[in-house]
């Protein structure tokens, strides 16, 4: 992020080239699964695994999968096999049905909004990691987006809709959508703060001018009802 870069590092000659590193899409994850675990896994095993995780996990996390799944095979003493794989990748789900419900709601509603404006999922899943219960990723076409009031509110829309699918087909909203930085709320309150204070498309021109938090909750309520 260039907001984290003394602005001495991005000056002209200093780093005048810069590369935006994704995480590996299903088949950059499928190769790099098949490069640390060779050919003894059957590839239809490699590409369901790769399918799951596509766009959330990085290639040390493939390391570490890789590592795991070849110690079980050895305590085992046996040859590595997709049973491994799967094992480590994908561990028993100890949730309550009630619950895997709640969290396919959740994650259809952030895909359903996002097809009605346009934005079509690269993939939807439901495997518990990394401190979220599913996730949809999507193709983000950067060459797209021109940073225009309507941009992004369909932003902050497509992230409060997990919470309001919730709400329309259970009754109620979960916790889910909140918690940590990096959370649907967390994401759509930084969105609409930035809106309003920095990038000159809320009630005022002012960069940088302290935002009452009661803007944004306005705004975000706004966005939640016509979410809803």
């Amino acid at each position: 992020d260039d907001a984290n870069l003394d602005a001495a590092l991005v000056r002209s000659g200093r780093l005048d080239r810069r590369f935006w590193i994704d995480l590996p899409n299903e088949e950059a994850l499928a190769g790099i699964f098949r490069h640390h675990l060779g050919d003894g896994i059957e590839s239809a095993v490699i590409e369901d695994v790769a399918a799951l995780f596509a766009g959330t996990i990085s290639g040390a996390d493939v390391v570490r999968i890789a590592r795991d799944a070849r110690r079980r095979a050895r305590m085992a003493k046996r040859p590595l096999g997709g049973d491994d794989l799967i094992a480590v990748a994908i561990p028993p789900d100890t949730r309550s049905p009630a619950m895997i419900r709640r969290i396919a709601i959740h994650e259809a509603g952030h895909a359903v909004i996002g097809m009605a404006m346009g934005e079509f999922p690269m993939a939807l899943s439901l495997i518990d990691g990394a401190g979220s219960g599913g996730h949809v990723t999507y193709a983000i076409d950067d060459e797209s987006f021109e940073g225009l009031a309507v941009d992004l509110h369909r932003q902050v829309v497509a992230l409060l809709a997990g919470r309001a699918a919730e709400e329309v087909i259970l009754g109620a909203a979960s916790a889910g959508a909140g918690g940590s930085d990096s959370s649907d709320l967390a994401q759509a309150t930084r969105l609409v703060a930035r809106t309003e204070g920095s990038l000159g498309l809320g009630s005022s021109l002012v960069h940088g001018a302290q935002i009452d938090s009661r803007l944004v909750h306005g705004r975000l309520a706004r966005l939640y009802a016509e979410t809803v």
